[in-house]
């Protein structure tokens, strides 16, 4: 039996080779930080967007909602 992978979601590596800048700098944007010009936060928005596959799924809720079964 084959599985199918999940894909990989990008890395702060990933994001920072696509916009051109280094991993720190993406770290600084991801960070809200006021050091990064707007230029270098476009770039590295623009890389997220474009790398960027699906949404997290929500985790579960726990306690599940339906109970579970006793063990006795």
């Amino acid at each position: 039996m084959t599985s199918n992978p999940r894909p990989a979601r990008p890395t702060i590596y990933d994001v920072a080779r696509e916009a051109g800048v280094s991993k720190s700098l993406v770290s600084l944007v991801l960070n809200g930080s006021a050091l990064v010009s707007a230029a270098k936060r476009e770039a590295v928005n623009e890389a997220i967007a474009k790398l960027a596959t699906a949404p997290a799924r929500p985790r579960p809720t726990w306690p599940p909602t339906a109970p579970r079964p006793s063990a006795w």
